[in-house]
């Protein structure tokens, strides 16, 4: 059968749920939904071997790591210009396979258009699997560190997109058309096109974007403790790197401390309580964490802020210095006092009113993805980059 580009996730799970082996290759593979659910399942004894492409450097080093973790993997390198997508599922005396367009990354997975046919009859797939493991070797302990390394002085290139008509309209102005839902996504689609061609990053890309680093972030955040964290995910999750991860406001490198030392545990406990209640919490949980979180010694607007977005995506925004003149114009409030308490709070009532804010969640998969960080995604629309100097 061939399955419907808006259900390839859904169906993915379903496999997964009866199969206790997946082969899988992948021209790339980046952090996404379908990544954690084999990360779920490999806790129930699912076996995964991966066949990961590595051409134009698209592929996260850190996905590989997760992969090689919960499996095996081999890389497909060397310059080859590996483009295969398929999937193998095996279990409870039955076999499927997958073959399509869709790589195992975010847009594979929930973003693009993608065309994937599921059979039965898998013998020549188990073939060509086999012959293509033996063909790729077995993973050199210092491969993903050496491609990472690569990958750092050759980033991927950025999306490629042409401007209808010769000119695309501001991410401003295109917020200021949002009236329902459905334009809320078409200025997020137009909106994606216009960064995309003027900077190194994206709205809904498959990386340095903002949906990308909500997501990746997110997850770090709501399924790890704190405390755990490596210095790389610390500052990842603080933008300290730059490029994507710094979308949403980067922090300065003295603000590591700030929130991974003394205040650590504190910060966690106001993140769970937010990224765990009710809708119907909010929006006096908001209020009650934004006040709760500025408490903390050295934690202003920019990190309160930042980290409650991540935590809750859908129910918060984050204000910083390349924001809170956009947020402010947008909402009526005046720029410098966003981050108090009080106009903090009148900036999200007034996002919780809007008529795209209340749209019911969508069924369809990329919809369902941005409707669970709309509020967040309001910075895609304010950002300004800091001016360079001369």
């Amino acid at each position: 059968m061939l399955i419907d580009p808006g259900t390839i996730a859904g169906r993915f799970e379903e496999n997964l749920n009866w199969a206790n082996r997946l082969d899988l290759v992948t021209a790339w593979a980046t952090e996404h939904d379908g990544l954690r659910l084999l990360e779920k399942h490999a806790e129930q004894e699912l076996r995964v071997r991966a066949i990961v492409g590595l051409w134009n450097y698209i592929t996260e080093p850190e996905a590989l790591r997760r992969l090689d973790r919960l499996g095996k993997l081999r890389l497909a390198g060397g310059g080859r210009r590996f483009h295969p997508k398929v999937y193998l599922f095996r279990g409870q005396g039955r076999t499927c396979a997958w073959i399509g367009s869709a790589n195992f990354t975010a847009g594979g997975f929930a973003v693009n258009e993608e065309a994937v046919f599921e059979t039965g009859d898998t013998e020549s797939v188990i073939s060509w699997f086999k012959n293509l493991w033996e063909d790729c070797g077995r993973l050199d302990e210092n491969a993903i560190d050496t491609y990472e390394r690569a990958r750092k002085k050759n980033p991927p290139p950025r999306q490629s997109l042409a401007e209808a008509g010769g000119g695309m309209t501001e991410p401003m102005k295109l917020l200021e058309q949002v009236t329902d839902w459905d334009s809320y996504v078409a200025a997020l689609r137009d909106c994606d096109i216009w960064w995309s061609n003027r900077h190194t990053w994206s709205v809904l890309g498959e990386s340095v974007s903002w949906r990308h680093t909500i997501q990746v972030l997110h997850d770090i955040l709501t399924r790890r403790d704190l405390a755990d964290l490596d210095d790389d995910d610390r500052r990842r999750v603080l933008g300290i790197p730059g490029g994507g991860w710094g979308l949403l406001g980067s922090m300065r490198n003295n603000s590591v401390n700030t929130v991974f030392g003394r205040n650590a545990q504190g910060i966690q406990q106001i993140l769970r309580e937010v990224a765990e209640a009710d809708d119907g919490a909010f929006p006096d949980l908001a209020f009650n964490a934004y006040r709760r979180m500025r408490k903390f010694k050295g934690v202003g607007k920019g990190i309160a802020t930042r980290l409650l977005s991540l935590a809750r995506p859908d129910r918060f925004v984050s204000v910083n210095g390349g924001s809170q003149e956009g947020l402010a114009l947008y909402s009526g409030l005046t720029p410098r006092t966003l981050g108090t308490e009080a106009n903090y709070r009148k900036l999200l009532e007034f996002i919780y009113k809007q008529r795209w804010f209340r749209a019911p969640e969508p069924d369809n998969r990329l919809e369902e993805s941005i409707w669970g960080m709309r509020a967040a995604l309001l910075d895609c629309f304010v950002y300004r980059p800091p001016a360079r100097t001369p």
